[in-house]
């Protein structure tokens, strides 16, 4: 039972911490964040460390849901110059949607992005 609490502890401290944090900062991006849904997120290696990846819903003006789209969070990084990044938040576009040619290339750690 120890050997099982303690990996749960370290699980907890290095991927449940950054998830919880990428979900506050996400949700700060809508009108309610405190309706807002998350589905099929997850930590991957990105370029410059451990991001996470998912997908986001929120209510519109008449309180119905609009539909996923996908979300990134960069946690900030401190790096050995000295020099602190802060933590970055990207909402992406509805998947298949290329009006915005950028958000390939700086979610190519989140793929593939997981389908029902």
């Amino acid at each position: 039972v120890g050997i099982a609490a303690a990996i749960g502890a370290v699980w907890w401290f290095t991927t449940g911490q950054l998830i919880h944090e990428a979900k506050a900062a996400a949700a700060q991006n809508f009108r309610d964040p405190e309706s807002v849904q998350f589905r099929r997120v997850r930590v991957v290696d990105g370029v410059v460390g451990q991001e996470v990846c998912g997908e986001v819903n929120e209510k519109n003006g008449f309180g119905a849901y609009v539909g996923f789209v996908q979300f990134m969070y960069t946690p900030p990084k401190k790096w050995k110059s000295g020099k602190t990044t802060a933590a970055d938040v990207g909402i992406g576009p509805e998947q298949g949607d290329t009006s915005r040619p950028l958000w390939g290339p700086r979610t190519r750690s989140c793929e593939p992005w997981p389908t029902d």
